[in-house]
């Protein structure tokens, strides 16, 4: 019950703030474009805003690949198993990706509060470098979550493609 309820609430989550960064990237860039051909002017910040609209729509991103089967895995080594030996892989493979999400969570965080007691900011929007940077955290912290039901999903079927965790 638990993990459906965290499972439908990541859900919405991840896919309305992809559908979000990527629909601000791309009408911000039309907004650009139209601008600097049609009355050959420009806003100076836009370039910057797309660029890390589109770095937050990834790194949020990468739990719905996740959950969605699309992140890449050998499976040449996976096919020629079967049983425990065949568990055994996808979970071994599992763990390694979500110790790189931790890896991931951890090491980005660290950097955004260094980057937040530098108190850098950016030149063109006056904006904190750190809050650009977020988005690297929270995907990993996104990406842990998802991993650790993809875990429990292995270690209770075996393959991750059968059943939901309950």
């Amino acid at each position: 019950m638990f993990f459906q309820k965290l499972d439908k609430i990541l859900t919405h989550f991840e896919n309305a703030s992809v559908v979000i960064f990527l629909s601000f990237a791309t009408g911000l860039a039309f907004v650009e474009v139209v601008l600097r051909y049609g009355f050959q002017t420009s806003i100076t910040w836009s370039s910057e805003l797309v660029v890390v609209s589109i770095i937050w729509a990834v790194f949020i991103g990468l739990p719905v690949t996740l959950r969605k089967g699309g992140h890449i895995r050998v499976d040449v080594v996976v096919n020629l198993l079967s049983g425990k030996k065949k568990a055994a892989v996808i979970v071994l493979g599992t763990l390694i990706g979500g110790f790189f999400s931790f890896f991931l969570f951890y090491f980005s965080l660290k950097y955004a509060a260094f980057l937040k007691e530098s108190g850098e900011v950016s030149i063109t929007t006056d904006i904190a470098e750190y809050i650009y940077f977020l988005a690297l955290p929270l995907g990993g912290f996104l990406l842990s979550i998802r991993y650790i039901q993809e875990i429990i999903r292995a270690l209770k079927y075996g393959d991750q493609n059968k059943g939901e965790i309950k």
